[in-house]
């Protein structure tokens, strides 16, 4: 026996070794029970002290600029003397723009919304220990709302940059004009001249369109006058989009220039569009139909009861046509013409035509009747949105004669209008649109429409929600929805300067399904003749391209691509805008600066003073947080636990093999 008198060890290394086995099966034994530990952690936060700062160019577009070099440095000094106080620190921008260098910061943002920079703050920042904030700004917010309507929980200290004194200086405030005009027509610009500190002075107004002169005219301020409104009307010619110079020449004494020029840009279309509103006979429809759409001038309105040689038309609205008294011919001709088409169907149709060529279905009981249906609105129709109170307005129309026995049989038209027959609501449509031959098409199940726009003018002596319904209805069956098998395109029509102009490229085999990976060419002009070329090849469905570092002005692109062997181009406009309101008031505003210190038991400093903020830093006293975790594990999962039990189990091997025990 290895624990009895004659094993070949001491009586004290039997009892050790006993010792050991016990330790170790005890331990097993408490493992068994799975016994957990809590360990706290603690850790130190410093205070968090935010450096916050108005980048726009108000800062540097008067005689304060001259000193931003030195703005730079007295930013350094701040944010290190806050450093060595034991604070942690944050610099940024407006828009929280973070700050990593000092020296590369620009002050280029060209509005100013200081409301907007304390809220994000305040946010970005919520689970820190915020000690306080230091704003460099002059005052001036040109977006959002006043800062001084922001509570924060912790102390601003403002400094005031920028130039405080009375200016004197003349500015472009406002041009009030159409964003789009026909061409041929003149455009008439409503140019608000602003003058800031001289008692009287005279100047000109200076329009200029595509480089050349287009209007001259003397503008003369009377004494403490500080608005000027001149109304010009001026030429357009030529289709696209265009840029229009306004400019006022500058006189001895202004502040800065830069605010004398406004650039405005308008759409200027090259054509209405045309609508044919063909009619089997005369019917009260047709006027109210047509009044509503020659309410926009954007579209000229052609009646004809026989249809024209020439159908080049934007939108045909056959009123009870084909009927049954139409010639073959003319069917024919209304049948292969590619224009989109909104059919108004009532007891005058050839309901064969209708079988035959737009898939309706007849009853085998139809007769010459009509049923007086009334319309109710699907709320899930998505093809375009109506106003909050078309849907209470379609609830209590009067109902329309509805031909008795036909029914629309298209299974993907997305219905805009169900019929309800006396009390009972069914799912027949009303009113719906889909695609016919790829082109668009549109439905309405019945005459007598006119009646709707009589009843609202009775209750409401207004056409709102009538005018409403037949102006979106022209305008989404009029709109070129034909299928592209190459698109290119920018996500919106107007970009600020500085902003990258995201092209959409979508590709498309003979079956209109979408591929990737053919090479695009993108060509982009520039209003001064200068072209710059890119090419890149999409590689997904969603394929973005960025164009960068554009100048204002009015652009021009054509896109090229070859698909299957076939040369494809798009091409179209965009507009690069520079609006600067930040030159429109360059003086400081150092009261509004002194309110935010004082409201959030801060102070303020001049910028000539900023010494003294520094100072002042030394009599700060940083307090740390302390964060506590607390955590419960099992104590299975410290590897502690495995080293000691095969220390436990070896010690033991090793000692009984060292003194002989095998």
């Amino acid at each position: 026996m290895q624990y009895s008198k004659s094993a070949p060890w001491s009586l004290t290394l039997n009892y050790g070794l006993a010792g050991l086995r016990w330790v170790l099966i005890s331990l097993l034994c408490f493992l068994v029970l799975e016994p957990f530990l809590n360990s706290v952690t603690n850790y130190y936060q410093k205070p968090l002290f935010i450096v916050a700062i108005d980048n726009s160019t108000s800062i540097t577009s008067n005689k304060f600029g001259a000193q931003e070099k030195n703005l730079k440095n007295e930013l350094k000094k701040v944010s290190s003397k806050l450093q060595t106080q034991g604070y942690e620190v944050a610099m940024v921008g407006l828009e929280t723009e973070n700050i990593e260098l000092i020296d590369s910061l620009k002050f280029d943002y060209t509005t100013t919304d200081l409301a907007s920079q304390l809220n994000d703050i305040k946010k970005n920042y919520a689970n820190y220990n915020m000690a306080g904030m230091v704003l460099f700004s002059d005052g001036i917010f040109n977006k959002g709302y006043s800062p001084l309507a922001v509570s924060t929980n912790f102390p601003i200290y403002t400094i005031g940059l920028g130039d405080t004194s009375y200016i004197t200086d003349l500015a472009i405030s406002k041009v009030v004009h159409n964003s789009t005009v026909y061409e041929g027509n003149s455009l008439m610009l409503e140019i608000h001249s602003l003058n800031t500190g001289f008692k009287q002075v005279a100047t000109q107004l200076k329009i200029r369109s595509k480089g050349k002169p287009m209007v001259t005219k003397d503008i003369a301020f009377n004494p403490n006058e500080i608005l000027v409104k001149t109304i010009v009307s001026i030429p357009i010619t030529g289709a696209g989009k265009q840029s229009i110079r306004i400019e006022l020449v500058p006189v001895e004494g202004e502040l800065t220039i830069l605010n004398n020029t406004r650039t405005i840009y308008v759409d200027v279309i090259d054509a209405q569009k045309k609508i044919l509103l063909i009619a089997a006979s005369p019917h009260p429809d047709i006027k109210a139909i047509k009044t509503t759409i020659e309410k926009n001038e954007y579209y000229k309105v052609e009646l004809a009861y026989n249809l024209p040689q020439k159908l080049d038309y934007d939108l045909i609205i056959a009123h009870q046509y084909p009927a049954t008294n139409t010639n073959a011919h003319e069917k024919e001709r209304f049948t292969k013409s590619n224009n989109a088409k909104w059919m108004i169907i009532g007891g005058s149709n050839d309901y064969a035509y209708l079988q035959n060529e737009l898939a309706f279905s007849t009853s085998a009981s139809r007769s010459a009747k009509a049923d007086l249906v009334k319309p109710l609105l699907n709320t899930n129709f998505t093809n375009f949105n109506v106003s909050d109170g078309f849907l209470l307005w379609v609830s209590d129309l009067p109902p329309i004669s509805v031909p008795f026995g036909l029914d629309i049989n298209n299974p993907l038209a997305q219905v805009l209008l169900r019929q309800q027959i006396g009390s009972v609501a069914t799912e027949q449509p009303l009113m719906v649109f889909a695609k016919h031959k790829e082109t668009n098409l549109g439905i309405l199940l019945g005459t007598n429409s006119w009646k709707w726009k009589l009843d609202e003018y009775r209750l409401t002596q207004s056409h709102q929600y009538y005018d409403e319904l037949i102006s979106k209805t022209v305008q989404y069956l009029s709109a070129d929805q034909r299928k592209k098998r190459f698109y290119v395109a920018p996500q919106k029509s107007t970009f600020e300067q500085g902003e990258d102009v995201l092209f959409d490229t979508q590709e498309y085999n003979a079956l209109y399904e979408q591929i990737t990976g053919s090479k695009v060419t993108l060509e982009i002009t520039g209003e001064n003749g200068i072209k710059q070329g890119f090419s890149y090849v999409p590689l997904s469905a969603n394929s973005v391209y960025k164009v960068r570092n554009l100048a204002e002005g009015v652009y021009s692109y054509k896109a090229h691509t070859k698909l299957e062997g076939k040369n494809f181009t798009t091409k179209g406009q965009f507009i690069i805008k520079h609006l600067n309101v930040e030159l429109l008031n360059a003086r400081a505003d150092f009261d509004l600066l002194q309110k935010m210190a004082t409201k959030s038991n801060g102070a303020f400093y001049p910028f000539s003073s900023i010494n003294d903020y520094t100072k002042s830093i030394e009599n700060l006293n940083p307090i740390s947080t302390i964060h506590t975790t607390q955590k419960a594990a099992s104590i299975l999962n410290f590897k502690w636990v495995l080293v000691l039990l095969l220390v436990l189990a070896t010690s033991e091997w090793f000692l009984r093999k060292h003194y002989g025990g095998y």
